[in-house]
């Protein structure tokens, strides 16, 4: 798709430098984008050019794919649908034909709400801000807040999907898949800042999605074509289907026999987890993990002192600096310079909202040649929690903490000469009282950390997920 689109994008801007004419949309951007009385900090690279033509259709295809599944599970929705679309008279309806199909509207909007592609955003401030609040809150130390500080640099979490399916603006059904309810929109949604629908799916403000508009038209332009001419049904039974993904949220298989993987791109169930652990030895040949019978038994949760028996899939997702993700599979090799982090943690299949605690542990310090091991920690957080939205489709969870970390992220920097290390990431459940621990503090030594110890002292019990990388040095 990069290639076939930096293709276009060359032809377009010959095109303009040969004729300056331009009937194309991409052709029009381009041109846009190349005016001269545009200020140079004004102007959008390529690879924003790319990201605002049909080229990054992600969006649409993932929201028609929605919508489809949702009408498998609602026949009285679908027959309805193909009654209104088989009344238009042609195949190829104008976009003012589409847009003048009630239910297809409602279809499309109830989709967006319900399952939108894009579950939760961040944004950074850039400047020192109080934001206030609709309804007054209370912490845990009963302490009421109205607003809440926010400080230049700090992340905040967008839940888009969270607003969308809010009982308090939607009612108890929000959660259901109900396209009437478009001919009744709550009051209370009115005050949703989006941009487009009394929802959040496209954001809201400056920032907003500027294609929403090109998105609804094309999504319900397919709807128009496949629910005219297909029945839909499930090949395999809905619970069998998961949303997966950090940014766009797709439907993932989760019993595939093809494929390597229970949950595109991660680990197939907690066995494989539990074996990866347990053969996790630091005797290391090409990447791969073997065990060395010979050499002490220093597989990870020995090492650590723990027992490990996952209850959970814990995923591990770091940011790159030219945008994307790359995810951690357990027992991955990976290059330091894609760690460089913070990471994003993901739990599939969780016990609660939390809260959590997440750990990223070294367990082969100062080497993994030397037999008397240490632990490094490398990230110590609290106050995990997760967002809305407990259905069989809302498997996947992104955790986010509500505290600064007691030990900030540091990116993994094996010594020179060492073999990988074993970065082992853990997640327990916060115990009632644990805010007031004094064993662990901001400026308690990284160094020689042992979890076993400090889980026996604070009540953390045994860690309920986890998963690791191998990083060597440079």
């Amino acid at each position: 798709m990069s290639r076939i689109g930096n293709q276009l994008l060359n032809e377009s801007k010959s095109l303009i430098h040969e004729k300056g004419e331009a009937r194309d949309l991409l052709t029009l951007l381009v041109k846009s984008n190349m005016d001269t009385d545009i200020p140079e900090q004004q102007r959008m690279t390529d690879l924003d050019v790319l990201a605002r033509t049909p080229l990054r259709h992600t969006m649409v295809i993932t929201a028609t794919t929605w919508a489809l599944y949702a009408l498998t599970q609602d026949k009285r929705v679908e027959d309805k649908l193909r009654k209104e679309l088989i009344s238009v008279e042609t195949d190829n309806p104008t976009m003012e034909q589409l847009n003048a199909l009630p239910y297809l509207d409602m279809v499309v909007r109830e989709t967006l709400r319900v399952h939108a592609p894009v579950p939760s955003t961040m944004r950074t401030a850039t400047r020192d801000d109080i934001l206030p609040l609709g309804q007054p809150v209370t912490d845990r130390k009963g302490v009421v807040h109205d607003t809440i500080k926010i400080t230049k640099g700090q992340t905040l979490l967008v839940p888009i999907l969270a607003v969308n399916r809010d009982k308090s603006i939607w009612g108890e059904d929000a959660h259901e898949f109900r396209p009437e309810r478009w001919l009744n929109v709550p009051e209370a949604a009115s005050g949703i800042p989006g941009v487009w629908g009394n929802m959040l799916t496209f954001l809201g403000g400056p920032r907003a999605c500027i294609g929403y508009r090109f998105s609804l038209v094309e999504t319900k332009a397919l709807l128009f074509t496949l629910v005219r001419a297909f029945e839909f049904d499930l090949p395999v039974p809905a619970k069998d289907i998961i949303k997966k993904g950090f940014i766009v949220q797709r439907p993932v298989l989760v019993t595939d026999p093809s494929g390597p993987t229970t949950v595109a791109g991660q680990e197939k169930n907690l066995r494989t987890v539990k074996r990866a652990f347990d053969a996790a030895n630091v005797s290391l040949t090409h990447s791969f993990l073997i065990i060395n019978a010979t050499s002490p038994s220093i597989k990870i949760p020995k090492a650590l002192g723990i027992d490990f028996k996952p209850l959970f899939l814990l995923e591990v997702l770091f940011p790159q600096l030219r945008g994307g993700y790359v995810t951690l599979h357990v027992g991955d090799h990976l290059p330091q310079n894609v760690t460089v982090g913070p990471p994003i943690i993901q739990i599939i299949g969780y016990p609660s909202h939390g809260p959590f605690i997440v750990m990223m542990l070294d367990p082969d310090v100062p080497t993994p040649q030397d037999p008397s091991l240490a632990q490094f920690r490398h990230f110590f957080g609290t106050d995990y929690f997760v967002g809305k939205g407990t259905g069989r489709l809302q498997a996947v969870h992104t955790l986010s903490n509500t505290s600064t970390p007691i030990t900030p992220y540091s990116q993994p920097t094996p010594i020179p000469g060492s073999d990988p290390h074993r970065y082992t990431f853990l997640l327990y459940e916060q115990p009632p009282g644990f805010a007031n621990q004094s064993l662990l503090i901001p400026t308690t030594p990284a160094t020689l950390f042992n979890i076993s110890s400090f889980a026996n002292a604070t009540g953390l019990g045994a860690p309920i997920a986890g998963t690791f990388m191998l990083v060597g040095p440079d």
